[in-house]
């Protein structure tokens, strides 16, 4: 079933989920309801975006294409993310390209991050679509787990002092420090995140102990 999802309808579905996070997150606007801030939360979490590529680079059996893939999606899904926020938001440009231009040159940052994780994560989509030496359930609950446990050491060094605005930190610690550890909603965020990464590890390891025979990744 993979293998008839075509490259463009990767890449589309991919702006359109970027598009829906960042609906998802207040845009500027105030979150005044704890529905609306639940939301913000989710939207704001960062394991989405390394599973777009991951399952973008799933649906290739080459490792190249997955890697380039894993990267289209990112960008593509950036990119939604970001003309729905110029759209939607007044950022005082003229025009909506001039807000457009301006969004995208503040936010530049996860753009060059996206450089990084959309190959990785494509190319491990490949990699796990022609080998199916990893239970896919594995990969995602990993990435489930992962999250709130960085989360967690960069709370722990931001109380000890470590980390902390006045440090010169590179910018992506900075913020992710500062934003993170000061909101205390998110932490029931990610520990919902946490609870649901171990229960889709414990599913993989119970159905393993079953021995149910898989299907063919390909």
């Amino acid at each position: 079933m993979l293998a008839r999802v075509r490259p463009l309808v990767v890449v589309a579905v991919a702006a359109l989920v970027g598009a829906l996070m960042s609906w998802a997150t207040a845009q500027g606007r105030t979150s005044v309801t704890t529905a609306s801030s639940v939301r913000d939360a989710i939207g704001s979490l960062s394991t989405p975006w390394l599973v777009i590529p991951f399952l973008a680079g799933a649906t290739r059996p080459q490792f190249r294409s997955g890697v380039l893939l894993g990267l289209a999606s990112t960008i593509a899904a950036l990119t939604g993310w970001y003309v729905y926020a110029a759209a939607t938001q007044d950022l005082g440009g003229a025009s909506l390209a001039i807000d457009l231009r301006l969004e995208f040159a503040a936010n530049r940052l996860w753009f060059l991050l996206g450089l990084l994780s959309g190959p990785v994560f494509g190319g491990i989509g490949a990699w796990w679509r022609s080998s199916c030496r990893l239970s896919a359930g594995v990969v995602v609950a990993a990435l489930l787990i992962g999250e709130p446990l960085l989360m967690a050491a960069l709370t722990l060094l931001h109380n000890g002092g470590v980390l902390s605005p006045e440090r010169p930190l590179p910018s992506v610690l900075s913020f992710i420090s500062h934003t993170w550890v000061s909101q205390s909603l998110t932490s029931y965020v990610l520990l919902a995140e946490f609870v649901l990464g171990v229960l889709v590890l414990l599913a993989v390891l119970r159905l393993r102990q079953r021995r149910v025979p898989r299907e063919p990744c390909a």
